[in-house]
């Protein structure tokens, strides 16, 4: 884990949610090793919704709605911040 990491993520998201952000826009800059086509990527390098799904051992549908689940968590995240703040937009 890094700093400020306790395992559970960032408590907004799941892990499998993460990872797929993750994966699929290039975050974290971690090295990524896909077991099934022994290949190795660099962290920053998007992803299709098909690949994710490969290296996670998921389907790309899967995938893609793990990606979207955690973007609506994000977006509603922001927006209840947002709300608390003051701010209107």
């Amino acid at each position: 884990n890094g700093p400020g990491e306790n395992g559970k993520g960032n408590g907004i998201l799941s892990k499998d949610e993460r990872t797929a952000l993750e994966l699929r826009y290039g975050l974290g800059g971690r090295e990524v090793v896909d077991i099934n086509v022994e290949e190795t990527g660099r962290g920053g390098e998007e992803r299709t919704f098909k690949e994710v799904g490969r290296i996670m051992e998921l389907s790309g549908e899967y995938a893609r709605r793990l990606v979207n689940r955690g973007i609506d968590k994000l977006r509603e995240k922001r927006r209840r911040d947002m709300e608390g703040s003051g701010i209107v937009y």
